[in-house]
């Protein structure tokens, strides 16, 4: 077994309407493979925790993506704040073809940017870009200037820049957290002390979120 040497854990949160793909993308993002439309996918109920390990080859730092998956479904909506909080990074999807799955997030965004305002960073992903779209290119720009959003056009069953849009998200989160001098106070980075840590290179699912 080969061990990894994590330098970093970036907390993320995964956020959109139920049947937007958020679930497929993280597992694209993991297993990068062409998928089948007649693939049957279950809604996640609640939360559930990925990880994904990343480099920052600038400086050969491996970085740990934690990243809690929100199930869209509104019954959920009282439990789903926790996971808002310490936080680097919220990626916000919504499907090509449901309006309403785009001014969801668009509300959720403007909610992030009032009460944290320019962080966490926010990554808005256009997810099913090969089904009509429905949600304007002027609409989306004015989304990205206004809230200052990294923006992909993705489809989570080909794979098409899924690794694109975490890899800059990845890169985006780390070079703000070095310009910013916060180091471990940083929110949503666990810095790992290599001489305390280095017997347990996996550490829990938890990853230090709390």
């Amino acid at each position: 077994m080969s061990i990894v040497n994590i330098d970093y854990i970036f907390k993320i949160t995964v956020i959109g309407n139920v049947c937007t793909g958020k679930t497929t993308l993280i597992e694209q993002l993991k297993y990068p493979s062409i998928k089948s439309d007649n693939e049957i996918y279950l809604s996640t109920i609640g939360v559930e925790y990925q990880t994904v390990m990343m480099k920052y080859e600038k400086e050969q730092k491996t970085i740990k993506l934690g990243i809690w998956d929100t199930s869209g479904d509104e019954i959920f909506a009282s439990i789903l704040g926790t996971y808002y909080n310490n936080i680097s990074a919220i990626v916000a999807v919504f499907s090509s073809d449901k309006a309403d799955s785009f001014e969801n997030v668009v509300e959720k965004i403007k909610y992030f940017r009032e009460k944290y305002g320019n962080h966490p960073r926010i990554l808005l992903i256009r997810n099913k870009n090969d089904l009509v779209n429905k949600i304007s290119q002027e609409e989306i720009n004015e989304v990205i200037r206004r809230y200052n959003c990294l923006y992909f056009s993705c489809n989570s069953l080909t794979g098409e820049n899924v690794f694109q849009a975490f890899d800059t998200l990845k890169n985006n989160i780390y070079q703000t957290f070095l310009s910013s001098g916060l180091d471990d106070k940083f929110p949503g980075i666990t810095m790992i002390n290599k001489d305390v840590d280095s017997i347990s290179p996996y550490y829990s699912c938890w990853d230090f979120l709390w």
